[in-house]
């Protein structure tokens, strides 16, 4: 793995979880992370997770610590919250501007989804019975976002831009099932293996852009694949930029 790894606040059968996550999302996202240090804590009395990179925390004595907030054991929780974050930790909590946060949270909520799918590859092995809970786990939080049945994800983009820029993380709203429903559209779109995902890991370099279209301009100017840039352009297409 090479990233070295604080856990506090988890079960053991907890942490045998988190290190095969993090290990494959390593993989995923291609980036060499030997020389990071990253804690992760379990807070249950938190209101919400949060990534806190030590750039923008300098009392921090590791690169970054990410905070979460799932109940004991509930381990698809734990999941969903945990890819979500690291997918801030892999961007290094970029994009700054505010009208481009939303695309990060969406980003991340589709990280979600995809690591709950491929965390049934691991369940399959070492927990049998929690292959099904994953699936219904997506499913019951799916079911939060069908009032945006109706519309396409471009649509959806389209009418609420203002709102994604005003208020990317749909903040008091229980499930965020606008940004779950793009996330949702993204999955689709990108599918379980996620391929070129590791184009997140350049938000770093797109702090010039001004507007949505030209983050996605540079943004795609600066992948380094062709998987990559396959995986820019069709998020571009699904959400309509």
């Amino acid at each position: 793995m090479g990233l070295k790894l604080d856990l506090h606040g988890f079960s053991n059968r907890e942490i045998n979880i988190i290190y095969n996550m993090v290990d494959d999302y390593i993989k995923l996202m291609k980036v060499d992370v030997s020389n990071m240090q990253l804690t992760i804590a379990n807070i249950p009395a938190r209101v919400c997770p949060i990534t806190c990179p030590k750039r923008l925390n300098v009392w921090l004595q590791v690169d970054c610590a990410i905070y979460l907030c799932h109940q004991t054991n509930y381990w698809c929780q734990m999941i969903y919250q945990l890819a979500h974050e690291l997918g801030h930790f892999f961007m290094k909590c970029y994009p700054e501007k505010n009208n481009f946060k939303w695309i990060s949270e969406c980003l991340c909520e589709m990280c979600s989804i995809v690591f709950l799918y491929r965390s049934m590859t691991f369940f399959k092995y070492f927990e049998p019975s929690y292959v099904n809970s994953a699936q219904g786990y997506i499913n019951d939080h799916l079911q939060k976002s069908l009032s945006y049945s109706a519309l396409t994800c471009s649509k959806l983009v389209a009418n609420a831009i203002e709102a994604l820029e005003s208020d990317p993380t749909e903040n008091g709203t229980v499930g965020r099932p606008r940004n779950c429903y793009i996330a949702a559209k993204l999955f689709n779109a990108v599918g379980y293996d996620a391929m070129g995902m590791s184009a997140i890991c350049l938000f770093e370099d797109l702090s010039r852009a001004e507007t949505v279209k030209e983050f996605f301009d540079m943004w795609l100017e600066k992948c380094r694949s062709d998987d990559e840039m396959y995986f820019v352009q069709t998020i571009r297409e699904t959400v309509g930029i």
